[in-house]
Parts: structure tokens; C-alpha cells; sequence
């Protein structure tokens, strides 16, 4: 009997450069490989309320027309009223699907999208619901209350992750993205399989030569300077700019909030970093692949808190298949993966001076030195992120 498997979210799934829709791309080839009888629908609030219908975008994965609602809902009272009206028509939409239905929930910053999506799926008496947990949202909340406002509006934003959390016990099951998430839901939810972070692997392995006339090191994804640990970072960088003649550049490209942007130049500006680190802003896909591939070193030098704990970052999967050495921080399920000197340089820390220390030790390496580093990191990501490793998987367990 046919299949169809329908991903909700009020995310992009798509269309752009994102993590969300990384990994869903990725989900969704990962199950229509798995035989005919099955399709993948992405299914995007932001789409959805321009144009209804949806369009193959790949042989049995459909989504809808790559236009976005850019006015959005101003509000919380419109947001909801916006909710309910996609979801009702979603509804609609589906009942003339003549097909076994499966409904997977991506992870929303709205709590009313989710609790509106799942409630009526469930009034409609349709019991396949699964959910994708790729962070706790709880231990976001770890930034210090200054004011009654903040202690108010911490405690507002707990409640609503509570509420959240709870609604995964009403579901068939959860797909984590670490075994870290899986032991925290397994309270909540003991029909649980772990995916980890996914890679579209290519059939050999390709390197580029990194000794070339500057050392360019690259940092690609969504920037979080907390999170992400980029201030502490930079800081190890305006080091190696006044300690060594080593010709450098720090490239940083990817969707970023304006607070962050600031932080970063004001750095640059304070330590006279303009001609060394460049921001690219958002770029296509194809863009960050060709960057990853020139550059002489990655970066993701996230700090060990129990939001990154939990968390497995998407970006790793792309790293690991791009021919270019990764430097890394020991977080969450990543040293179950990686191991410095054999597949990444993995700093032993969080703090400037252990990145400043690994970063001397880093350019003092050889061309054979980085290339081994580099194909361990490709055989890494064959082994355990090649998405096609999960179709039986994912298929069996999304029945």
C-alpha cells in the first residue's frame, strides 16, 4: 500500500541553506530510497499559505512552490489564528491523499503551531504522529535573570517548553539526533530511535591542497557567538595576529541575528581585524560546499554547556565530506565520533589560549598530515552520516 510520510514544520524544509532543511532534504531521500511505495511530503507553513498545491521537486518527495508568506503573523493572536487556518487546511488538503498516512512534527520556536498541528491530527484520528528532537529547549534558558521583566518572561518561556516536552508522551515516537536526548525523552517517551547528523556522501574521496599562499580558515552555518563560542575564538585569532607572521583570514558565512553581528564587529573593529575576518552574509548551498572545499581549516569551537551537551550540530555532517581538516571542541556525542589527531584537531578545552595553542600546532602541519585528517573525517561520515544508512530505519520505525 502506498505510503505517504507528511514532515510539518513552520520552518523553510527545502529550499535554502539551513539546518532544518539539511537534515530533512536528507530524511526525505533517505526514505524514498527505501522502495516506490513511499513519498515525502515537506510540508512548510511558509509556503503553504501562497500556494497549496504541491510540486515534485525529486522522483516521490513533493513540496510546495519556493515562495514565502514574507508578511508573516505580527502578534501572537494572528500567529495562532494563522495556525489554525494552515491547519485546517492542511487537513483538508490530505483527505484526498488515497494513501497510509504518517505525520513526523519538526521542531518550531511556536508552541502554538505544534500544539494546534498535533491537537487537530489527533482529533481527525489520525495516531501516526512522530516527533524530531534535535535540542532540549530547556536548557536554552541559562542566560543570567537582570530584571522582574526577565524573570517573568524565563519564567513564561519554561512553562511553554514544559507544555511542549509533555506532548511528546501523546505521540507514536521520537526521532533524536543524539543517544545524549535519548536518555533525557526516554522519560517522556520510550519509542525512540537515534539518527544522527547526516551526510550526503560523495562515491570518493576529494582533497584540495591547503598549503597555499594564506591560511583561510572558515566557519559556515547559523552564528551564535555564545553558543557557537565565536568571541572566545576570535580572541585566539587577534593572538595569532600579533604572535606569529602566519598570513591568515577568517571567513564566516550564514544566517545571523543582529546582536551577534555587532559582537563580532566590534571585535574586529577594537583589534583591527578588518583586512583578516570577513562576514559573506547567507549563501546558496553550492557556495558554502565550494568554501568548505578551498579552505585550509574548519572551525566549530562550541563551548561545553548543557544546551551544546545535548545537542549534535548538523554542520559536522557537511564538514566531514569536504576534503578539509575540522577543528573542534569535545561537546555532547561528538567524541563518540571524533578523535583529535585521527579524524579532527580537537582543542583540549573551551578556553582563547587552548585554541591559540592547538592553532600553532595546527599550522605547523604538513600537506600529508592534513590530508590524512581529512580522509578519516570522509570515512567518518561514511560509516556513520551517509543517510542512506538509515532508510531500513527510518522506514521501519515511521510505519
Amino acid at each position: 500500500m502506498q505510503r505517504n510520510l507528511y514532515i510539518i514544520s513552520d520552518h523553510n524544509l527545502w529550499y535554502g541553506n539551513t539546518a532544518a532543511v539539511s537534515r530533512m532534504n536528507l530524511y526525505s531521500k533517505a526514505l524514498v530510497s527505501g522502495g516506490d511505495d513511499v513519498r515525502v511530503y515537506l510540508v512548510s507553513v511558509q509556503n503553504y499559505h501562497i500556494r497549496k498545491e504541491f510540486v515534485e521537486v525529486e522522483k516521490n518527495i513533493y513540496t510546495h512552490a519556493n515562495e514565502v508568506n514574507s508578511k508573516g503573523y505580527k502578534g501572537n493572536v494572528k500567529r495562532i489564528i494563522g495556525n489554525i487556518k494552515f491547519a485546517i487546511q492542511f487537513e483538508k488538503t490530505i483527505t484526498s491523499h488515497n494513501a497510509y498516512k504518517v505525520f513526523l512534527i519538526y521542531p518550531s520556536l511556536s508552541l502554538s503551531f505544534t500544539f494546534i498541528v498535533f491537537l487537530l491530527l489527533k482529533i481527525k484520528r489520525y495516531n501516526k504522529l512522530f516527533f524530531e528532537v534535535n535540542e532540549i529547549r530547556r536548557y536554552l534558558l541559562d542566560k543570567p535573570i537582570v530584571s522582574i521583566k526577565g524573570f517573568i518572561l524565563h519564567h513564561y518561556i519554561k512553562i511553554k517548553i514544559h507544555v511542549y516536552e509533555s506532548i511528546w508522551a501523546y505521540s507514536q515516537g521520537l526521532i533524536c539526533i543524539s543517544q545524549n536526548i535519548a536518555t533525557y525523552v526516554k522519560k517522556i517517551n520510550n519509542n525512540i530511535i537515534v539518527i544522527p547528523i547526516l551526510s550526503e556522501v560523495n562515491k570518493t574521496f576529494t582533497f584540495t591542497p591547503k598549503h597555499n599562499s594564506k591560511f583561510t580558515i572558515l566557519y559556515s552555518g547559523y552564528i551564535s557567538v555564545r553558543k557557537e563560542n565565536i568571541d572566545v575564538f576570535l580572541r585566539a585569532l587577534q593572538r595569532l595576529n600579533t604572535e606569529t607572521k602566519l598570513d591568515w583570514e577568517f571567513i564566516l558565512c550564514g544566517k545571523v541575528e543582529l546582536y551577534d553581528k555587532l559582537i563580532v564587529e566590534e571585535f574586529i573593529n577594537e583589534n583591527n581585524l578588518n583586512l583578516r575576518v570577513t562576514y559573506l552574509g547567507e549563501l546558496t548551498n553550492k557556495e558554502v560546499v565550494e568554501l568548505q572545499r578551498k579552505a585550509t581549516l574548519l572551525v566549530l569551537p562550541r563551548k561545553n554547556t548543557l544546551q551544546n551537551y545535548y545537542g549534535f550540530s548538523t554542520k559536522l555532517a557537511e564538514y566531514a565530506v569536504s576534503g578539509t581538516p575540522i577543528l573542534m571542541t569535545n561537546t555532547g556525542v561528538v567524541g563518540d565520533y571524533f578523535k583529535d589527531n585521527y579524524n579532527c584537531y580537537m582543542v583540549d578545552g573551551y578556553t582563547s589560549d587552548d585554541f591559540f595553542n592547538k592553532l600553532l600546532f595546527i599550522i605547523n602541519q604538513s600537506e600529508d598530515h592534513y590530508r590524512k585528517i581529512s580522509e578519516n573525517a570522509y570515512q567518518t561520515a561514511v560509516e556513520h552520516f551517509n543517510y542512506l544508512n538509515y532508510s531500513d530505519k527510518l522506514n521501519h520505525f515511521l510505519q
